[in-house]
């Protein structure tokens, strides 16, 4: 099962709307809905609120995915840090 499948799952498997689980989570429905399509990959401290959330770790939201879900995790990192790093270089 992909992350993607996962946090569907988990949500729908709880009974909550993706506006519940944004508002829960602390982002907008919009990324939830793309997370749960594998479009964009939720960052460390959303994959750790959602863990959170449900009451598990966040190696278990991880675990058994495809190797191409982490590889956009590991991207998706490296482009948030590439930005806060070009923010703090600024004029």
């Amino acid at each position: 099962m992909t992350l993607a499948e996962k946090i569907r799952s988990l949500r729908e498997k709880n009974g909550y709307s993706i506006s519940k689980l944004s508002r829960h989570v602390g982002v907008d429905r919009t990324s939830i809905y793309r997370w749960e399509e594998g479009i964009t990959t939720p960052t460390l401290a959303s994959l750790t609120l959602l863990a959170q959330f449900y009451g598990i770790n966040v190696r278990k939201l991880l675990e058994d995915d495809e190797l191409i879900d982490l590889r956009l995790l590991v991207k998706s990192l490296e482009t948030r840090v590439e930005k806060l790093e070009r923010k703090e270089d600024g004029p």
